[in-house]
């Protein structure tokens, strides 16, 4: 028998750590004239790739039976490993297929912070900064983004971000005081990021009395009989 590998390597490319990758297939064939008796397929490190349908028994001349594989990376970088088959004919050796991935992460940049302070302003009206944020990483940045207090407030529309490796985002953050004091609150920015999981800012903010004023101050009606 003449069993062999339909492949000598798969690269699975860049795999966002903590999520599972796609399943690819290695084909085992047997080449020879002979029946090949499969006793054993193998990975020699199980820590990140995954054996999802192996295969043990009997491979009849000319006939191809799949092997299934899948990676899930658990750290940033570069990792691999073999997968080996076994014969029963100790002259029959498959050279081993050789498994890679890189594990990638996303990484919170802050490229733009805002001012914590907003200062005074009328009550009842508002002033507003934009935060910018990009994704420095390899990975998309999952961003969660939420503001507390009575007087802070982010749109609805930006309190959910997905950045791509490279990409960025700005976040319109709002100070409305309902009334006059003083206000504090805060905007904090959940991530997937590994190591910058959350991002956190305190704001403060006051409300002022509303200026009201006339225009024109004075009125000529002129003469009126």
């Amino acid at each position: 028998p003449d069993a062999t590998t339909n492949r000598t390597s798969i690269d699975f490319g860049q795999v966002p750590t903590g999520t599972q990758s796609g399943i690819r297939t290695v084909g085992i064939t047997n080449d020879g004239g002979a029946a090949a008796n499969v006793t054993d397929v193998a990975l020699n490190d199980t820590s990140e790739f995954t054996i999802v349908s192996g295969f043990e028994g009997t491979v009849v001349p000319g006939e191809t039976v799949p092997v299934t594989v899948r990676t899930a990376p658990a750290d940033a970088g570069s990792t691999g490993t073999n997968l080996t088959v076994t014969t029963a004919s100790g002259s029959d050796t498959v050279d081993p297929v050789q498994l890679r991935t890189d594990g990638a992460v996303p990484e919170l940049t802050v490229r733009n912070g805002i001012d914590p302070d907003f200062g005074e302003i009328g009550s009842s009206s508002s002033t507003a900064q934009t935060l910018s944020i990009e994704n420095t990483g390899n990975a998309t940045l999952r961003a969660d983004i939420s503001a507390s207090g009575e007087a802070f407030s982010v749109p609805e529309s930006q309190q959910t971000l997905r950045v791509s490796p490279g990409g960025t985002a700005d976040i319109r953050v709002t100070f409305s005081p309902p009334d006059t004091g003083d206000f504090d609150g805060t905007v904090a920015i959940d991530t997937n990021d590994g190591s910058t999981t959350e991002f956190f800012l305190e704001l403060r903010g006051s409300g002022g009395e509303a200026n009201a004023s006339v225009s024109p101050s004075t009125v000529d009606f002129g003469r009126v009989a």
